[in-house]
Order: C-alpha cells, then structure tokens, then sequence
C-alpha cells in the first residue's frame, strides 16, 4: 500500500458581504477534504489577512495557487488511472 503524502491546503476568501458563488464552492470542496491526513486552512480578508497579491478567492496545494478545477481534481476529484 502507497504512503500517502501529507498536503498542505490554505484558500483565501474575499470578506463575508463580498463573497460569491465560486467562494462557496471552494469552501465546499475544502469542507471535502480529509483534516485528519491533510492541513486545511481557510483565511478571510478583513479578519486572518489585510492584503494579498492575487484576485479573491484563490486556493494554494503546498504553496502553489490552484485554479477551482486543478484543486478540485488534486482534492477529491477522480484521477484517472492508466492501464
């Protein structure tokens, strides 16, 4: 049986009067992830954070910031498997 590898997930979300649809989503696929083998972090502008370089919200697996698509894959998604 494979290790799995332990990572690290952090989402930056704009203030609560601010936040839309995609915000829900990804809180949606962080509230998926499994806490006991992974890092989960969710911050919010105006209360964890004051500023950050990239538009809101945006996600980061160990570091790199992740398109909705690419973390939801990396996350729960399927990953196909080759035969």
């Amino acid at each position: 049986m494979a290790k799995e590898e332990f990572r690290s997930f952090h989402l930056y979300l704009p203030p609560e009067e601010y936040q839309d649809v995609l915000s829900e989503r990804y809180k949606h696929v962080f509230r998926s992830i499994d806490h006991t083998k992974n890092e989960v972090r969710i911050y919010t502008k105006g209360q964890d954070f004051w500023q950050h370089d990239h538009d809101l919200p945006f996600a980061t697996l160990n570091g790199k910031k992740k398109s909705f698509d690419n973390l939801w894959t990396e996350a729960i998604g399927e990953k196909k498997k080759e035969d």
